[in-house]
């Protein structure tokens, strides 16, 4: 369904007294009509283009990993959305110095609307913002102009920022308004960030509390050309998905759930932990190095142990996180909280059959799995302080 809305959209004109209302003449029979506003339709439509099933078939498609999914969909439930809540939309007429010369927010709660509205005939560059309401870090900030418009991380914030609440989207259009013609044009609304998942097995590890933030990822978005940009080392702390909810009960006295063997990687004997974070996307290739590796960004897991001391990991990402994307990735706790890639011994409950015995049990490698980590670095009994992690 096409919801429309009608409204009369007229540049400000300096010194003119009244400048929201129909220039004087535009009702009567007027050759000129230079300043009458010309009648376009304009419609909007949201794009979510995403790899967030295909990433949940391949890392959480097994019936034995149905709570994790579940946990992880609830999270994600207004991060890829293929609606509107809210919008921002800006038109700045190039013609008057590229100033802001109307702007409409609202909300929509829709996937495609249709407005029909009336500006004066010149050049425009029309943005738009969706979603930014209850985001929480993001701020729409230097939007008076158009080529200065930006969605981006709270400046005044410390270098770690809280996860995003919801999938920002936004438009750009470039609408050049003609006298007595009729117009239609199409904004599409794309999404501007991206998200994450850690999912642990901690079956080798008792902990007092696990956290973790996310490094790498870029800290403002310029609008008018779809630009991001890494100009602040800021970290995205993740949240922890609470996956108890999502797990069988049986009369009401608490988890029945067995995590079974995944003929893949995994032998799940507890409840994994799952950590989450919501931010603008990574880079396109790595700038910098683990050893001689290049990696993109990076996760930094802290894992406090019950005798108060605390193992940090730092978790080196091969591949880019784009926006629009989800990116699963699974590692094993040891029993001194460090990540692990790779468990340490290789699980296969059929070990396949030699001369002399079984032979060494071997994981094969899932079809289409993309192991993104590239490295770590384990700090044993970790101080706190700033964490060094090379520019990325």
């Amino acid at each position: 369904m096409v919801l429309r809305r009608s409204l009369t959209v007229v540049a400000a004109m300096a010194g003119l007294a009244g400048a929201l209302a129909l220039p004087g003449g535009c009702g009567l029979i007027d050759e000129d009509r230079v300043d009458c506003p010309e009648e376009i339709t304009l419609t909007y439509s949201l794009d979510l283009i995403t790899n967030k099933d295909e990433e949940m078939d391949q890392k959480l498609g097994k019936e034995k990993d149905l709570p994790l999914r579940l946990a992880l969909e609830d999270y994600l439930k207004g991060i890829f959305v293929d609606k509107a809540h809210d919008v921002d939309l800006s038109f700045y007429n190039l013609r008057q110095a590229g100033d802001r010369t109307e702007r409409i927010t609202e909300i929509i709660d829709a996937g495609r609307r249709e407005y029909d509205i009336r500006l004066v005939a010149s050049d425009y560059q029309h943005l738009g913002v969706a979603n930014l309401s209850g985001n929480g870090p993001v701020i729409l900030s230097d939007d008076e102009k158009a080529e200065n418009a930006e969605l981006k991380e709270d400046a005044l914030a410390a270098t770690t920022v809280e996860s995003h609440r919801t999938g920002i989207f936004s438009a750009r259009k470039r609408m050049l308004i003609r006298k007595d013609e009729s117009q239609h044009f199409d904004a599409h609304l794309y999404m501007a960030n991206d998200a994450a998942a850690l999912i642990l097995n901690v079956d080798s590890c008792v902990f007092q509390s696990i956290r973790a933030d996310f490094q790498g990822l870029a800290d403002r978005f310029r609008i008018n050309d779809s630009t991001y940009f890494w100009d602040r080392q800021i970290a995205v702390a993740a949240d922890r998905v609470d996956v108890e909810p999502y797990l069988p009960r049986v009369s009401g006295n608490g988890p029945s759930y067995i995590w079974a063997y995944d003929e893949y990687w995994e032998l799940w004997e507890r409840t994994p932990v799952m950590l989450c974070a919501v931010g603008f996307p990574s880079r396109n290739v790595g700038t910098a190095v683990i050893g001689t590796t290049p990696y993109i960004w990076a996760i930094n897991l802290y894992v406090t142990m019950m005798d108060g001391r605390t193992t940090l990991s730092q978790i080196f990402i091969g591949e880019p996180l784009p926006a629009s994307h989800l990116m699963i990735i699974k590692g094993w706790l040891d029993a001194d909280g460090s990540f692990k890639s790779r468990p340490s011994v290789p699980v296969n409950p059929e070990p396949t059959p030699g001369p002399d015995g079984p032979n060494p049990p071997t994981p094969p490698t899932p079809p289409g799995w993309v192991d993104a980590v590239v490295g770590v670095s384990v700090t044993l009994n970790w101080q706190g302080g700033p964490i060094f992690t090379p520019s990325i």
